[in-house]
């Protein structure tokens, strides 16, 4: 699987990744999880519904201290291997503010953890959806 083009990337970066204040689409959010965990099909699982309560996301950097991490698992020696690698090399963790937890990014904000950072760039969930797609259905 290739990796997407967001709308909100501009040429003279060396990442696909959003930029800060940049807004993107739910379904532009649920292509990079899958393009970052090879998904072969997008939609399985779980996690685009949890991404789909959201309608856009706005890319930030988040504190560490906004995301409820007590009870997900992490390995800690992948979050060490990540904590090895510049903060910028890796794509934004993805966040849902009403419950406070990652939909997608855990080892992520461990390495950011690990490195003694305080904030992680994340894309935040904005304009819930009261009527998700999979409630319409």
């Amino acid at each position: 699987m290739t990796r997407p083009t967001y709308a909100a990337t501009t040429t003279d970066r060396d990442t696909p990744w959003p930029m800060i204040d940049s807004i993107v689409d739910a379904d532009a959010v649920v292509m990079m999880i899958a393009d970052q965990n090879d998904r072969e099909d997008p939609w399985e699982g779980p996690v685009p519904n949890h991404v789909l309560r959201f309608k856009r996301y706005r890319c930030a950097l988040l504190p560490v201290a906004d995301i409820e991490l007590d009870g997900h698992g992490h390995d800690p020696d992948l979050a060490a291997a990540y904590s090895r690698t510049a903060s910028c090399e890796f794509p934004p963790v993805v966040h849902d503010p009403v419950d406070r937890e990652l939909i997608d990014g855990y080892h992520r904000v461990h390495a950011c953890l690990l490195r003694g950072e305080r904030t992680v760039l994340a894309l935040i969930g904005i304009e819930e959806d009261a009527d998700p797609p999979w409630v319409r259905e």
